[in-house]
């Protein structure tokens, strides 16, 4: 097949999702031989871990890897929600613990695993025995809570909640000790951002269009910076500058001390994916797009673009390589360049899952599983 013939068959695969990508196989046999830069594999799968059942579940949740073990959230054979430690090494469960409510995404620190679910219980585990040290419900009735942030012994959450009088986001402050509440913050409207938390502020997007920065020990307000749209991803910070994306199509850059526009870069489609930094390189998401930006001056580094939304809940970073999930596949990519290095071949990666790296070894949900996957050697 002719390179051109080849460019205008990959545009029109654009976009069918795995289950169309399925039906493209069947209809018109294996077009792996056909469009190899899609397909190829070369990666490894390490170990993989089902629950007990084909409809295991993490879509709410994200790995977290620690001290030789992964923590996520998932559902057993009777559909009873849990938090999983599994083996980093071979995948075996040492332990779960059952939640309320469908699992989020944890978080480790101190020898402890923090995490939410859907019925906005917060829990607090003994990260070697899964024993619980304290649980807490917040304030709110809307879906399972981002992934929370834990910094000098405060542990940061956020919340939805909707009532007659509309919606609402929260921002809460917890003693990482015993769940007492520090102080509350309340946005606008939803908030479904992980809050990030440097030199004593935390950093949340919300709903009604603002990026809020508030003082990590009052929750006093400090600066607010209003986009033109929804902000749905997490923002982050790196060298004093906090790098936040809008659905108004743009990533922004703000002065973390501040709030003042440094620049603004224009990604044609809503940001979907929290950005990363790697090397004085922003990475974010928008739509199918994978954009390098360059860190000081907003300007394109590179593009590269995928076959299907890439709605990872944060793109990962790890030795200079950006890990993210797309179309069923996790796809290690360098953050330089933006060179596709390598892809997994499973086709059930749960791409609104975060992969989460730990060496070598990227750990992701899937729709039935957990993965542990490397590059092949």
């Amino acid at each position: 097949m002719r390179a051109g013939s080849t460019a205008v068959a990959a545009g029109a695969l654009s976009g069918v999702g795995y289950g169309g990508w399925k039906a493209l196989k069947w209809l018109f046999g294996e077009v792996e031989d056909l469009f190899p830069e899609l397909t190829m594999s070369d990666s490894e799968q390490r170990w993989v871990f089902k629950g007990g059942m084909d409809e295991f579940f993490v879509d709410d949740s994200s790995p977290a890897v620690s001290g030789g073990v992964v923590y996520v959230g998932g559902e057993d054979a009777n559909y009873r929600a849990h938090l999983y430690a599994l083996d980093a090494a071979t995948g075996r469960p040492r332990w779960s613990y059952r939640t309320q409510g469908r699992t989020g995404s944890p978080v480790v620190s101190g020898g402890t695993v923090y995490v939410a679910d859907d019925n906005l219980y917060v829990y607090a585990l003994d990260a070697a025995t899964g024993r619980r040290t304290w649980t807490i419900r917040l304030e709110g009735n809307m879906e399972t809570p981002a992934p929370p942030r834990v910094v000098d012994g405060v542990l940061y959450v956020t919340a939805a909640a909707m009532s007659a009088a509309g919606f609402f986001g929260y921002v809460y402050a917890l003693d990482a000790d015993d769940g007492s509440l520090r102080w509350r913050f309340e946005a606008g409207s939803v908030i479904r951002t992980s809050p990030c938390v440097s030199a004593g502020v935390v950093y949340a997007g919300s709903y009604d269009h603002n990026v809020y920065a508030l003082d990590a020990a009052t929750g006093r307000r400090r600066w607010t910076f209003s986009t033109k749209d929804k902000v749905t991803v997490s923002p982050v910070v790196s060298g004093g500058t906090v790098f936040a994306g809008s659905d108004d199509h743009h990533l922004y850059a703000l002065d973390a001390a501040t709030g003042r526009k440094r620049w603004a870069f224009d990604a044609n489609a809503s940001v979907n994916a929290a950005p990363a930094v790697s090397g004085g390189i922003v990475c974010v998401g928008s739509d199918d797009d994978l954009y390098g930006v360059d860190a000081a001056t907003g300007h394109q580094r590179w593009k590269t673009s995928f076959h299907s939304k890439i709605a990872s809940s944060a793109l990962t970073v790890a030795q200079g390589l950006l890990y993210l999930g797309v179309d069923g596949n996790l796809f290690a990519v360098d953050a330089k360049s933006g060179r596709k290095r390598w892809k997994s071949g499973m086709g059930s990666v749960n791409s609104d899952s975060s992969p989460a790296v730990a060496g070598s070894v990227a750990y992701i949900s899937g729709y039935g599983a957990v993965y542990a996957v490397s590059e092949k050697k």
